[in-house]
């Protein structure tokens, strides 16, 4: 390794913040599976360990990753329209919009945003960011999905937009 490796204190404080965001999220599958392990006597380590794979999940933190794969198909923001309308026609499936919890707004998503633009100030932004904000963008202007009758929650796309956060502080 390299002992002389010094962390931006600014991007370690963030990192402390997204790790806490993620494991005091109420009861949770990842949470849950932690508390299971641990009240059957395993140590710190194996509780922690199944947290993460129950984390990995699909249907829980692993949602993200379909959203990622998502901002990269569509690539450039001018392609968002032409992805909505492969949307629309069952073509395509956009990932990222509702929560089974959160049927209006995250409440740690306020938190990310901020956090974000922290990291985004110090390393720059990805260009998944620049995807991700332009279809919250049309979905704060009605659901992209309904023809424009509703707003959809954006909790899960918001939460991926923003993990390139994470990954540039890692």
């Amino acid at each position: 390794g390299n002992r002389g490796y010094k962390p931006n204190p600014r991007l370690a404080r963030v990192l402390d913040v997204l790790f806490i965001l993620h494991a005091e999220h109420e009861m949770n599958c990842s949470t849950a599976a932690a508390m299971h392990l641990a009240s059957s006597g395993v140590d710190v380590y194996t509780a922690l360990a199944g947290a993460v794979g129950a984390l990995y999940g699909p249907l829980h933190g692993g949602a993200n990753e379909a959203v990622l794969k998502m901002l990269n198909e569509i690539g450039e923001v001018d392609n968002i329209p032409d992805f909505i309308e492969g949307v629309k026609n069952r073509k395509r499936k956009m990932s990222g919009f509702g929560h089974r919890v959160y049927k209006n707004y995250d409440p740690r998503a306020k938190v990310i945003k901020k956090l974000a633009e922290e990291v985004f100030s110090i390393v720059g932004r990805d260009p998944l960011i620049e995807g991700a904000v332009a279809i919250i963008a049309r979905n704060t202007e009605g659901n992209v999905l309904s023809g424009g009758t509703k707003r959809i929650q954006t909790s899960e796309a918001e939460e991926a937009a923003f993990l390139a956060v994470e990954m540039a502080v890692i």
